[in-house]
């Protein structure tokens, strides 16, 4: 800032543009909706995940607790990048009717879905992908914290790229 005696007018100097490292801090986080009836799921799930970031983004998170209040919160937001989705909660397929109501009802392809299932002869894999458009299928006995980072990165690849697509209609 400079002040010029003869009429006393202040000039403010242009800032300095944020160079790439210190904007990345700026970025909004990736919104995640974590699905599950078991409390320690999500306690791990955001412990793993909480000093993680995706192309300089954190993640935020919100948890529901069974399918019926995925529903409810997903009738309020629905632009999660990711959904970590248990399959039995209240039902024996409370999750896939998470998963059927997002791509059905709302029309959201965009969103990623990974399914999490303690119990993997509930529906295969292929079944998941093909009838309720889940991207991912993780028997929970696999997931460990570097295995849930390496499918979020991955997951959040797909969303970025369907959200880019969808833009450039």
């Amino acid at each position: 800032m400079t002040v010029s005696p003869e009429d006393d007018t202040l000039t403010f100097m242009d800032e300095p543009e944020l160079k790439a490292e210190e904007h990345k801090g700026r970025l909004s986080p990736w919104e995640v909706l974590v699905v599950d009836d078991d409390s320690d799921v999500h306690s791990v799930t955001t412990l793993a995940l909480a000093s993680w970031s995706y192309q300089g983004r954190k993640l935020s998170f919100d948890h529901a607790t069974s399918g019926s209040e995925a529903i409810s919160i997903l009738l309020k937001k629905n632009d999660y990048a990711v959904i970590l989705l248990d399959v039995v909660m209240e039902s024996e397929l409370a999750g896939l009717e998470v998963a059927d109501f997002l791509r059905r009802q709302l029309r959201n392809h965009q969103t990623q879905i990974i399914l999490r299932t303690g119990h993997p002869g509930t529906i295969s894999e292929h079944e998941a992908a093909t009838q309720y458009g889940c991207n991912f299928y993780e028997p929970k006995s696999y997931v460990t914290a570097g295995r849930l980072r390496s499918v979020m990165a991955s997951a959040l690849s797909g969303y970025n790229s369907a959200i880019t697509s969808v833009s450039e209609r």
